[in-house]
């Protein structure tokens, strides 16, 4: 994207749900920096809400639209918890799918029921890809990413601090196309659906993160959440 502007993305993390009291998709969220050079040296700006999205189905979508319009952002990335993810494993996804969001309940016990889908979405197609080149960004990403390592486990943690070698891993970067059927799902339909009809295109994107027990996790997530706000900006 070439401009002598800031490249403003939005990025969000979900607070708890289900046993996760601590959600890490918020806490890198919330820990990213307000603004960094991207790969061409331009500036991007990191808008982050001052509060988690709430993993329930009414709200999300009322709050998506109103931080996309707020805030009118160049590329929006929403984050998410995959707790099928092996460790240091993140996921970027291609698509959202329409329906579904009948079948389990949010934090509320609520559902998005057919009634109101096919009232909310209408006509909208039965899946949005995002319009971002997103075959692109991962390769970019994954190459970023290469040199960055993940504790293996919390006990090769407590090891560590009892003097012994601290054993790492390297993260894993990759696409995905399984963004699943419930808030996850739900806020990536949204958010491409609500850009398209508001700026004709889906820029947009929802990164899975895997679990995260610790404050060093975390800027781990930080630095690959960085990495791939980078190379998106740098597909615009």
């Amino acid at each position: 994207m070439a401009s002598n502007a800031p490249v403003k993305v939005l990025v969000t993390g979900f607070g708890p749900f289900l046993d996760i009291a601590t959600n890490p998709s918020w806490e890198i969220a919330r820990t990213l920096p307000a603004s960094m050079l991207g790969l061409g040296g331009e500036s991007i700006q990191l808008i982050d809400p001052a509060h988690p999205m709430p993993a329930a189905y009414h709200d999300i979508k009322a709050q998506v639209a109103s931080l996309i319009d707020t805030h009118a952002p160049d590329l929006v990335v929403h984050m998410g918890l995959d707790v099928e993810s092996g460790r240091g494993v993140f996921k970027i996804e291609r698509s959202a799918p329409k329906e579904g969001y009948h079948e389990f309940p949010d934090i509320r016990r609520k559902v998005f029921t057919r009634f109101e889908n096919k009232k909310e979405f209408a006509k909208a197609p039965a899946s949005l890809n995002t319009s971002l080149n997103i075959g692109a960004a991962e390769e970019i990403w994954r190459a970023a990413c290469a040199p960055i390592t993940l504790a293996t486990s919390r006990v090769s943690q407590q090891n560590a601090k009892k003097g012994k070698r601290l054993e790492r891993q390297n993260v894993l970067v990759q696409l995905s196309d399984n963004v699943g059927t419930y808030v996850c799902g739900f806020c990536y339909y949204v958010a491409l659906l609500h850009l398209q009809s508001h700026t004709g295109k889906r820029h947009a994107t929802f990164l899975h993160v895997p679990p995260l027990e610790t404050e060093a996790d975390v800027l781990v997530g930080v630095r690959v959440t960085e990495e791939v706000v980078r190379a998106l900006a740098h597909v615009m």
